[in-house]
């Protein structure tokens, strides 16, 4: 079980937005992508599916949120490496309306190529009106691409707002994200 620890009460949409990987979603786009460079090692594009148990509503509650992403299409230095997988579950307080807040965590991806990456990271989440907006940095600290940097972006729309006010709550989500991995 991978965690990822919120500095404070996390949000739906935050964890979706920073767990999209990272990084944890509501079916949307990505608006923003990460910018791609000559010393990337990794750039992909993703998405995620998120649960939620029990649903979210809108009064906070201790909540099990299990985050799977799928990393694909990517574009490697190593050419064997074009997708990769995550797993997280983890506990947290969370409701359907909470404000912004700081993230950070730490992600174990599972590449096609057979070799993983472990990387911590730092960020932010943003919501406003059923959308969220995440981003963070970070060092992949084992596995391929050891001591490169980590960038990644995500944008998220939540399809069912609604569900937030039923006695069952929202449970769950699919989202978008762009990954980058570089020297």
């Amino acid at each position: 079980m991978l965690g990822v620890a919120a500095h404070r009460r996390v949000s739906v949409r935050g964890w979706a937005a920073v767990l999209a990987i990272a990084l944890g979603g509501f079916g949307g786009s990505v608006s923003g992508t990460v910018r791609a460079a000559d010393n990337d090692d990794v750039t992909c594009n993703g998405t995620e599916h998120v649960t939620y148990t029990p649903g979210l509503t809108n009064e906070p509650k201790a909540t099990k949120v299990v985050i799977d992403k799928r990393f694909r299409p990517c574009s490697s230095t190593d050419k064997a490496l074009t997708s990769g997988a995550s797993h997280d579950e983890h506990q947290a307080s969370l409701s359907c309306n909470n404000p912004s807040h700081p993230v950070s965590g730490t992600i174990d991806i599972k590449w096609d190529n057979g070799q993983t990456s472990k990387f911590g990271f730092t960020g932010t989440s943003q919501e406003s009106n059923g959308s969220g907006t995440g981003n963070g940095t970070g060092k992949i600290t084992k596995g391929e691409f050891a001591n490169d940097s980590v960038d990644w972006v995500a944008t998220i729309t939540d399809p069912h707002p609604s569900d937030c006010s039923t006695p069952e709550g929202n449970t769950s989500d699919d989202g978008t994200v762009s990954l980058r991995i570089f020297k």
